[in-house]
């Protein structure tokens, strides 16, 4: 995998004063875990502007990627409920900040269905209708 496919982790890597090199998927993980914590310290001590949040999604986009490209992926599955009676703007609202979270970080990667496939919702509807 050629380290010109990890624009984002080169980015923060550089900032902070480290290479990609090896670019074995295990520690090509271990790089993004490394460098995650890093750029999200940079946001939360610096006035978060828009191209480092769009770094820092990229950094997930890329990391999602790479995971998918090895095969099985083992980890956990979420099932968001939503308890939810008479309120249906609220209730789209809900889905659509959802929706546009795994858009921006593109958690468990999509399915063939083209579904998220790491990320479900549950709808508990009590409304009177």
């Amino acid at each position: 995998m050629p380290a010109a496919e990890y624009p984002c982790l080169r980015e923060v890597l550089s900032r902070h004063s480290g290479s990609i090199g090896d670019t074995r998927p295990e520690q090509l993980l271990r790089l993004y875990a490394r460098a995650i914590p890093l750029l999200e310290t940079e946001l939360w001590t610096a006035n978060t502007d828009q191209p480092s949040l769009n770094l820092y999604q990229g950094l997930f986009s890329e990391r999602e990627a790479l995971i998918a490209s090895m095969g099985a992926d083992k980890r956990h599955r979420f099932v968001v409920v939503i308890p939810v009676a008479d309120r249906p703007r609220q209730l789209r609202n809900c889905l659509n900040s959802l929706l546009d979270l795994c858009r921006a970080f593109q958690y468990g990667g999509l399915g063939d269905d083209r579904r998220y496939a790491k990320v479900s919702v549950l709808i508990a509807d009590d409304s009177a209708d």
